[in-house]
């Protein structure tokens, strides 16, 4: 990743590698979490920013329409704000 930003390479490869970096820590911190029982709020903080941005990136084939499958697209972002609020309640309590 660091070779295609310094030979200034697609914008593409620099997101793939963003989001590889991003799953493998989502991944260990997974992990962490169910080993010691800590974490889950940033594990559910970050489900929730993961989960809002897979929804937004599939915004174009789902047009704004009174249909079963637009609603499971607006879903997504109640599972996204929820998955957030539920980290945010936990870090503050």
């Amino acid at each position: 990743m660091f070779s295609v930003i310094k030979h200034k390479k697609s914008v593409s490869a620099i997101k793939n590698g963003t989001y590889l970096i991003f799953s493998i820590l989502m991944i260990c911190l997974g992990i962490t979490t169910i080993l010691f029982k800590r974490y889950d709020s940033i594990c559910a903080i970050s489900f929730g920013i993961t989960f809002l941005n897979i929804t937004y990136k599939d915004r174009r084939n789902f047009p704004p329409s009174f249909t079963i499958n637009y609603i499971n697209y607006l879903n997504g972002y109640v599972a996204g704000f929820a998955s957030i609020m539920y980290g945010l309640f936990r870090i503050f309590e």
